[in-house]
């Protein structure tokens, strides 16, 4: 209900009416009212009871209530809402119950002070990220009063979404490289053998690196730290001698990129096929005459190829004299066949075949090399 004013007189015929306000009284717009006055004389004064004003306004606005929060939210403009690099901008997003007075004055994000836009009940506050940020930056904003001065209370969680925003600013790193093929010896590829390069970064990346292999996108796959790419040699007109890789762009899950590409190489890309030197190629036998042979003589095929050769039970050159099976030895690009003739074995002009070998990266002999020389086989 209404409530009886304090009446002080002033100077002349000033006077003042006044109330102090508490929170019993009633929210909303406050009137008044000149019930009475009396000159000296008696005289009642002209007007009264009184209600409006003859200036200014005529009733005042009573708000008891606090502004509060209605949203909050915090973002980053980078990559990821979530997190910021380098750079990047901080926003927090506040919508108020009720206008303020004015832009709030202790507005923080990270510790870092925030430049504070807006009007009303919706305002901003941001920052940018600086070189050497990190960690979870959270926000406070306060500072402010609405339109009747009640205080706006301190804010430091969002409505919706996070209420703080992941700060990296340190680019990853790649390390432990390897590049291999699948080829019989993993430091070497020929054509069509598939190169594989493994690596790992130092912290998640977002999305696949990209990889060049011998000048070719590779197929990458695994993550979030531990990656392969992948390329099968499949260029026939690839001429290089070594397989250069190049781990191109990646980055982590704030953006950060990679400072450089990592780059390497396989050491040998060899898709020659070995040869037979022809020159270099002779077939004997340990008779007395050399071009003849009685049973128990041995028969030897030594033979030079274009470049070294693996040797093995696997890899190794086979070689047949007299259609049989000889026992091969050697190593790089000198190598001997050698057989024992038998009764078992038909007279003739035998021969020999070198019918298969190896270069060290695997490119087989193209085909069956027959040895020129022959030898006479006589069992009588």
């Amino acid at each position: 209900g209404a409530r009886a004013a304090t009446v002080t007189a002033g100077a002349a015929n000033a006077w003042t009416a006044s109330i102090v306000l508490g929170g019993s009284d009633i929210a909303g717009a406050l009137g008044f009212i000149i019930v009475s006055a009396a000159d000296l004389t008696g005289n009642p004064l002209a007007g009264t009871p009184a209600t409006t004003a003859t200036s200014g306004v005529s009733t005042i606005a009573f708000d008891k209530v606090a502004p509060a929060a209605q949203a909050v939210t915090i973002v980053s403009n980078g990559v990821d809402p979530t997190r910021a690099r380098s750079t990047d901008r901080i926003t927090v997003y506040l919508t108020t119950t009720e206008s303020l007075k004015a832009a709030p004055t202790a507005a923080t994000i990270g510790g870092k002070t925030a430049t504070v836009a807006g009007s009303g009940s919706s305002w901003t506050a941001y920052i940018t990220v600086a070189a050497g940020d990190s960690g979870a930056f959270g926000f406070s904003i306060g500072g402010a009063t609405d339109l009747a001065g009640n205080p706006l209370p301190t804010i430091t969680a969002a409505t919706n979404g996070p209420s703080t925003i992941t700060c990296d600013t340190t680019p990853p790193s790649i390390t432990d490289v390897s590049v291999v093929s699948n080829g019989v010896d993993k430091t070497r590829a020929k054509l069509n053998d598939v190169i594989t390069v493994t690596f790992t970064a130092s912290k998640d990346l977002r999305s696949k690196p990209t990889v060049t292999i011998a000048g070719s996108a590779a197929s990458v796959s695994g993550g979030p730290l531990t990656w392969t790419a992948t390329l099968k040699m499949t260029d026939s007109a690839y001429v290089a001698a070594t397989v250069p890789y190049s781990i191109d762009t990646a980055s982590d899950l704030a953006g950060n990129p990679i400072p450089v590409a990592v780059t390497g190489a396989l050491s040998v890309y060899d898709k020659v096929a070995p040869t037979i030197v022809v020159a270099s190629t002779t077939m004997t036998s340990s008779n007395p005459d050399p071009t003849r042979a009685n049973v128990g003589d041995t028969i030897t095929v030594h033979f030079v190829s274009s470049e070294d050769l693996l040797g093995g039970a696997v890899y190794g050159p086979r070689v047949t004299i007299a259609g049989r099976t000889a026992s091969v030895s050697g190593s790089a690009s000198d190598w001997y066949a050698t057989y024992v003739m038998t009764k078992g074995d038909a007279a003739n002009n035998i021969q020999g075949v070198i019918t298969m070998c190896y270069d060290l990266t695997g490119n087989p002999l193209a085909s069956a090399y027959t040895v020129p020389t022959t030898i006479n086989f006589e069992k009588t």
